[in-house]
Parts: structure tokens; sequence; C-alpha cells
């Protein structure tokens, strides 16, 4: 195991991985927001209310898409614009996640 990323880090890193993410945020286990963009905590909650841990999941917003991600620890979410492709921010969100928890 490593040491695990600072949140700002992992939101910092994710930014340079999509010119089409739009606003990101890092929750804690209790959804505190840990880093990032709470205008988007409630709505990755409720995306996540009823998922297991480490399922993506993503909704509409606003002329593009909200992914959220969540492991024991944290939940990761971004908000991107129509042309991001899923299948890759799936990916990117999923490997960060690992990120912030030191795998």
């Amino acid at each position: 195991m490593t040491d695990a990323v600072p949140a700002p880090i992992v939101l910092a890193y994710l930014a340079t991985l999509s010119v089409d993410l739009r606003t990101a945020v890092v929750l804690d286990a209790d959804g505190a927001v840990v880093a990032g963009d709470a205008a988007i905590a409630d709505a990755a909650q409720r995306l996540l209310h009823d998922a297991d841990t480490a399922v993506a999941r993503q909704a509409p917003h606003g002329d593009g898409t909200l992914f959220a991600v969540r492991s024991s620890s944290h939940v990761l979410a971004v908000a991107v614009g129509p042309h991001a492709l899923e299948a890759v921010v799936v990916h990117d969100l999923l490997a960060t996640l690992g990120d912030l928890r030191g795998c």
C-alpha cells in the first residue's frame, strides 16, 4: 500500500485528464466536503445513495453528466460536459479513488 494522495492533488490531477471536466468534489465517509466544489456534493450523495461500495454511477447534469464513485472512505464526483467519454471518466475516477485510499 502506498501513501494516500491529498484530495486537492487528486482533483488537480483529474482536471489534467479531461478538458471537459467542469467541476469535482471529494467527500469523506460522513459526506463532508474534503476538497472541491460543494455545489455538486448533494447531487453526488443522492446519486450514490443506494449504491454499493466502489460502484460508478452517472446522471444528467446540466448539458453534461455527473459521475460519482465511492469507497468505504470517500466519494469522488465530477461534472463533465457532453464530450467526455463515459468509459474514460469512470476509469479515471476509479483510479484516482484508489489514490485517495493509498492503494
